[in-house]
C-alpha cells in the first residue's frame, strides 16, 4: 500500500507540473491574442447571441457546441455581477482551449515515443505558432475545439481505444462541420495492418457508425435551424472561387512565409 502511494506521488508531481506549464503557456497565447484583437470581443458577443437565437447564418448557426459552452461560462460569470464578465468569459474559454490543446499535444507526442525534452520543445513551438494565429480572426472557439477533437481522436487510435472515435465524432459534429474527417482517421489502422481481416472487423463497424453519426448530425442541425443566409468569406464562395482568391493575392504568400520563418514580425 505504501509502495503504491509513493508511486502515485511520483506520477502526480510531473502531471501537476505539466498542467501548470500548459496553463501558463495557454494564458500567454490568449493574452497575446486578446491584447491585440480586443475589438473582436463585441463581434463575438453579437455572433454568440445570434447563434443562441437561431439566425447566425451559414455556417455559424450550425456550430452550436462551442456557442452553448461559452454561453454557460458567460452565465456563470454574469451571476457574480462582474462589469467585464463577457471579456473575462471569452478569455477563460480560450485559455481553457489552449491549455487543453497543449496537454493533449504532449500526450500525443508521448504516444509517438518522443523524449520528454522533445515533447516540451513541441509545446513551446505550438505556443509560439498560436501566439501569431490571430490575423483577421475572432476568438475562433469552434476552430480550437476542432483541434481538441482531432487530438482526442488521434490519441484514441494510438492507444487502441478506437471505440472512443464514435462519441468524439458525435460531439465534434455539433461543434464544426470540418470534423467530418475524424472517422477517416480509423483507416490509418487498416492501412498499417495491411488490410488484416480481424482489424477490418473491428474498425469498419465503428467507422460506419461514426460517419453515419456525423452525417445525421450534419443534416439534423440544418433541418432543426432551417435554411440560413450564406456568409461569404471576403465576398468569395467556398471551393475554387475562394482558392483562386487566396492563391493570387500577395498577402497569402507574405503571411505564409512569415508563419514558416524564424523571423516572424508581429
Amino acid at each position: 500500500m505504501n509502495i503504491k502511494a509513493v508511486q502515485m506521488k511520483r506520477k502526480i508531481g510531473p502531471i501537476t507540473l505539466l498542467i501548470i506549464m500548459c496553463l501558463v503557456l495557454g494564458f500567454f497565447t490568449t493574452y497575446e491574442y486578446a491584447s491585440s484583437r480586443v475589438q473582436y470581443i463585441d463581434m463575438n458577443a453579437q455572433r454568440l447571441q445570434a447563434i443562441l437565437e437561431g439566425h447566425a447564418g451559414n455556417p455559424w448557426q450550425y456550430r452550436i457546441f462551442s456557442a452553448y459552452l461559452t454561453s454557460m461560462v458567460l452565465n456563470f460569470f454574469k451571476g457574480f455581477q462582474i462589469p467585464q464578465y463577457i471579456t473575462i468569459s471569452f478569455i477563460c474559454v480560450r485559455v481553457m482551449e489552449d491549455t487543453t490543446i497543449l496537454i493533449l499535444s504532449f500526450l500525443y507526442y508521448k504516444e509517438l515515443r518522443l523524449s520528454i525534452p522533445l515533447c516540451l520543445i513541441g509545446l513551446v513551438l505550438i505556443t509560439w505558432g498560436v501566439s501569431y494565429s490571430h490575423y483577421d480572426s475572432d476568438f475562433s472557439f469552434n476552430t480550437f475545439f476542432d483541434i481538441i477533437f482531432y487530438l482526442l481522436a488521434g490519441l484514441s487510435i494510438l492507444k487502441h481505444r478506437i471505440f472512443w472515435i464514435l462519441p468524439i465524432s458525435v460531439i465534434a459534429a455539433l461543434n464544426r462541420e470540418t470534423s467530418g474527417l475524424i472517422p477517416f482517421l480509423l483507416l490509418a489502422i487498416v492501412l498499417e495492418s495491411g488490410w488484416d481481416r480481424s482489424t477490418l472487423k473491428k474498425v469498419v463497424p465503428i467507422f460506419i457508425l461514426a460517419l453515419a453519426s456525423y452525417g445525421a448530425i450534419f443534416i439534423g442541425l440544418r433541418l432543426a435551424y432551417g435554411k440560413q443566409e450564406f456568409i461569404l468569406a471576403d465576398g468569395y464562395y467556398p471551393g475554387l472561387d475562394l482558392l483562386k482568391y487566396n492563391l493570387f493575392r500577395s498577402e497569402t504568400w507574405v503571411n505564409m512565409i512569415s508563419t514558416l520563418s524564424a523571423s516572424v514580425t508581429s
